[in-house]
């Protein structure tokens, strides 16, 4: 809020100091004040992106160092000078990505009848169209060394459906099959006692 009474400061300057101006020079007016606003909304869009573009480093960075925002953004920043063209490159494919995806929306949402525009629903179907946007930073990231790798320390676990570990220390071994020879003998003592 401070941040944008800050940048409509000189809009507020012309409109109070150049009341009087103004109401001379009419013929000077419009494209005065169209050069204003234009300055005003590039400025307000840029520092909009350059805070995006910092956050989307910043979030990986915090949950990787387990540091606090400050010192993320520090590093968000140090990143983003020490390799400037390939952050262009990304904010540029970002760009492409993001209107992808909005172009996908839209196609998505006209061949469901707009079932696509309701909030869950739609949700739920374009859901791998937002994993794509969310993981396309973190991916980015990866390039820039292991401190940068939000994954470097993920160990996936079993997809088989079970909770047990597929491989055992030698000592554990022993038990595992000394636990499933116990398991066949009460099975066979079963089936035998009737």
């Amino acid at each position: 809020m401070l941040l944008a009474a800050l940048l409509s400061a000189p809009l507020v300057y012309v409109a109070i100091r150049g009341r009087f101006y103004f109401s001379l020079h009419r013929d000077r007016l419009e494209p005065y004040v169209l050069l204003i606003t234009a300055l005003w909304v590039f400025i307000i869009l840029l520092v909009v992106f350059a805070w995006a573009l910092i956050v989307n480093f910043m979030v990986p960075v915090m949950y990787r160092r387990r540091c606090r925002a400050y010192q993320a953004f520090r590093a968000a920043t140090s990143l983003i000078a020490r390799h400037p063209g390939e952050i262009v490159l990304y904010c540029l494919f970002l760009i492409v990505v993001a209107v992808a995806s909005v172009m996908v929306g839209c196609v998505v949402t006209c061949a469901t009848c707009c079932i696509a525009a309701i909030p869950y629903v739609g949700t739920v179907i374009l859901l791998p169209i937002f994993v794509l946007l969310r993981s396309f930073s973190l991916l980015f990231l990866r390039q820039f060394g292991p401190e940068y790798d939000v994954w470097a320390s993920f160990t996936p676990q079993n997809t088989r459906g079970s909770c047990r570990p597929t491989s055992h220390h030698p000592r554990q071994l022993h038990w595992v099959f000394r636990h499933n020879h116990l398991l066949r003998l009460r099975r066979e003592i079963r089936t035998n006692a009737y």
